[in-house]
């Protein structure tokens, strides 16, 4: 059995590499945005957050137990 020092150790570690591996995921996703429809940035943050939620391995929760509703985000296009 861990102790609890180990246990922290362990699982932050994970955690922390998965949090990087999403904003690596979101930097590229904005990059070839960026690259494919001339876009100067404004918005594919949102478009790229629609992309990472309604990704159907869920990225980090891939437990089909978990019903994660999909999400759309409306841009303001008046501004």
């Amino acid at each position: 059995m861990l102790t609890s020092t180990q246990i922290f150790d362990q699982y932050c570690l994970e955690a922390r590499r998965d949090l990087l591996e999403v904003a690596a995921l979101l930097d590229r996703y904005d990059a070839a945005l960026e690259r494919e429809e001339g876009r100067d940035g404004n918005h594919s943050t949102q478009e790229a957050i629609e992309v990472f939620h309604n990704n159907p391995c869920r990225f980090l929760v891939q437990n089909p137990k978990w019903d994660i509703k999909p999400i759309l985000i409306e841009t303001d296009t008046t501004v």
